[in-house]
């Protein structure tokens, strides 16, 4: 592939470097106020006497969701344990959330 076949592909490519970092930059800043309002509504119901159950068991399903993917990408034993144990986290929170509603 000569250099004018590599510009012409890069010229043809519709989305460039600065579009994937501020991609990116978003969700790193998503993933920061998530975690920000998953901790507020947490300390929130400890002080209004409300069990937190949903909340958590969503922020393990997303912790379980990420990991995953950086285990898929690296094989690296410490995200493989993280994702075991956020998917457990995952399924316990939604079954005490599950039995907490209907008891």
């Amino acid at each position: 592939m000569d250099i004018e076949e590599i510009l012409k592909k890069n010229r043809d490519n519709k989305e460039d470097e600065g579009t994937g970092n501020v991609h990116t930059r978003g969700l790193k800043l998503g993933y920061k106020t998530f975690t920000l309002l998953v901790i507020f509504f947490i300390v929130f119901n400890i002080f209004t006497g409300q069990t937190s159950y949903a909340i958590q068991s969503i922020f393990c399903g997303v912790i379980a969701a990420e990991y995953y993917e950086k285990y898929k990408f690296s094989k690296e034993k410490i995200f493989l344990a993280v994702f075991i144990l956020s998917c457990i986290a995952f399924i316990v929170l939604l079954l005490n959330h599950v039995k907490y509603i209907l008891s």
